[in-house]
């Protein structure tokens, strides 16, 4: 006797109605049972950037072969804006506060996200990464494959009974190549785990980190295309985050920031649209808004909570609103334009990269029966509210691209649903027809493929989380929890700032922002003090929130 939950039933029927709507539609190709998916997930890539990358014609790729040919999700957000837990998330489904990567950093200041309690196994019990959505599929049959950049750490930390962190390969993958941390930041000189065997890159023009790994995940399609699909590959590519070219600069410069990453470096065939010569098709200045180097951040949060000893701790970038303009004067415009133009400069690479394993994809004749995602980790600020980075719950850092293929899916359509990172492993399953063995914080989005304005959707607002973490950096976020809403004609933002991660009875500010008239955040909207109850009740209702739970409490 076969018994289904309601979950596991819920999944099949989606399935049945999207292939029946194929088949009604007269669509030419007929889907197998396991379709190929694809993800490429880019790093610190905002909204903004991509808008103006493809509205400039700059990634024709992407353009040509996954926007016209899937949809556009408009309103397409990340709950934690740093990259190990966006991560995590990514391949599990769940907020930080389930899977348990809080932050780019563990719990301890000298080491790195991927060794949260938890995540890796111990002589004593598994961890969280042997049940993600790469171990799903290749229980269910798929060749799986990673290429490029995984959690912050990896190469450095691996489980207690893995000898060398650099040849270790988490759990579900059938082939890997990981970029290995520290190199990873950079874009030549760096080390990527093949199978098992480290292997060094230079730095010669062939070198460049996203071709390399254009080859790797040409080379992985090619040859599972010998033995059958289905396939389930990630591509991870670096840029466009800076680079770090020299992570222990600090200890011996002068100035702090030196060898920290103020730029990306394009490949050598790109450099000349920074050259700034115009005529060499220079990439379009960063359009700096009105909360650029914001006047009056009065109204936003600093850091609340007593800073490291300054003997041990280093000056950097605070990501304490109030505080910005006291450490450094507001963000310099022209270091800024070349930092966005660089990272712009570095996606062109990323084009390349889409354009080969689409190629690639057609060659083989799996283009027609694969699943293509374009997304990325995070966003990022540039300048706004005189803040460089991201981490914080304001749009331009909590808010990414998020494109899907899929046969039998609509065709160069946006939706305004609003979809999170939360949604990307129950959603890739959902087409694999796979049952997650848990239940996922993020539902699938597969009925939007079709139908990109559901009125059953159910989302209308969303947990955004930050965790404070002692570093050897003089400046960190403090605590914060935020809603974010957008549903029919409410558009909002609570954040709720706290001194600490280990004593939350402890609000030192909230802010609240109207966006359909304060688009840009400038100006936080004192609440009654009934109504402020009201969204700190709700935070701790979602910030607790497991599976159906955070389901049901994103619909009210």
């Amino acid at each position: 006797m076969c018994i289904l939950n309601s979950h596991s039933y819920a999944v099949s029927l989606r399935r049945i109605v999207f292939y029946l709507l194929i088949l009604l539609s007269g669509f030419p190709v007929l889907l197998s049972a396991s379709p190929n998916i694809v993800v490429v997930m880019v790093d610190d890539l905002s909204k903004d950037a991509f808008d103006a990358l493809v509205q400039g014609e700059w990634m024709p790729n992407l353009k040509l072969s996954v926007i016209d040919q899937g949809v556009d999700f408009q309103n397409s957000f990340i709950t934690n804006s740093q990259c190990c837990p966006s991560r995590a998330t990514f391949l599990t489904g769940q907020y930080s506060h389930n899977h348990g990567v809080y932050s780019n950093i563990g719990n301890h200041p000298l080491k790195a996200g991927i060794t949260w309690p938890g995540w890796l196994a111990t002589n004593e019990q598994p961890g969280k990464n042997e049940s993600t959505i790469a171990t799903w599929l290749m229980d269910a049959g798929y060749h799986t494959g990673y290429v490029g950049k995984y959690l912050n750490g990896y190469g450095a930390s691996a489980p207690e009974f893995v000898d060398d962190p650099q040849t270790y390969i988490p759990p579900g993958w059938s082939e890997w190549n990981g970029l290995i941390d520290p190199t990873t930041y950079k874009v030549y000189d760096y080390l990527i785990n093949q199978n098992g065997i480290v292997t060094a890159y230079g730095s010669e023009e062939s070198d460049y980190q996203s071709d390399i790994l254009a080859e790797r995940a040409v080379d992985f399609i090619r040859r599972a295309a010998d033995n059958l699909p289905p396939i389930f590959l990630v591509v991870a590519p670096l840029a466009p985050h800076l680079e770090v070219v020299n992570p222990l600069e600090f200890l011996v410069g002068n100035d702090p920031r030196d060898g920290l990453g103020a730029t990306i470096r394009p490949a050598m065939r790109h450099e000349y649209l920074i050259d700034e010569i115009p005529e060499n098709d220079e990439l379009p200045d960063l359009i700096m808004k009105p909360s650029y180097d914001e006047d009056d951040v009065s109204d936003k949060p600093g850091c609340p909570r007593p800073l490291p000893p300054e003997e041990i701790a280093v000056s950097f970038e605070p990501h304490c609103v109030a505080d910005a303009l006291a450490y450094r004067g507001g963000p310099d415009r022209e270091e800024l334009n070349k930092q966005y133009k660089s990272m712009l400069a570095s996606m062109i690479a990323v084009d390349d990269l889409i354009g080969s394993i689409v190629t690639e994809l057609e060659q083989s004749n799996m283009l027609s029966n694969t699943i293509f995602i374009f997304t990325s980790d995070n966003g990022w600020l540039y300048g706004e509210h005189r803040m460089i980075g991201k981490e914080l719950a304001y749009d331009e850092s909590i808010q990414v691209p998020l494109v899907v293929r899929a046969p039998g899916g609509q065709t160069s359509v946006q939706s305004s649903k609003v979809v999170l990172n939360n949604d990307l492993a129950p959603t890739i399953a959902d087409y694999a027809g796979v049952v997650p063995p848990y239940e996922t914080d993020g539902v699938s989005f597969l009925p939007l493929m079709t139908n990109p304005e559901d009125t059953d959707w159910h989302r209308k607002f969303f947990l955004v989380e930050r965790w404070f973490l002692p570093s050897l950096f003089k400046f960190e976020s403090p605590t914060s929890f935020s809603v974010r809403r957008i549903h029919d004609v409410q558009n909002y933002v609570y954040i709720s700032t706290y001194a600490n991660q280990s004593d939350l009875s402890q609000q030192t500010h909230a802010e609240f922002y109207e966006m359909n008239s304060d688009p840009y955040q400038l100006q936080s909207i004192l609440l009654p003090g009934f109504i402020s109850e009201l969204f700190d009740n709700m935070i701790q209702y979602l910030r607790t929130c497991k599976g159906s739970q955070c389901t049901l409490l994103e619909s009210i």
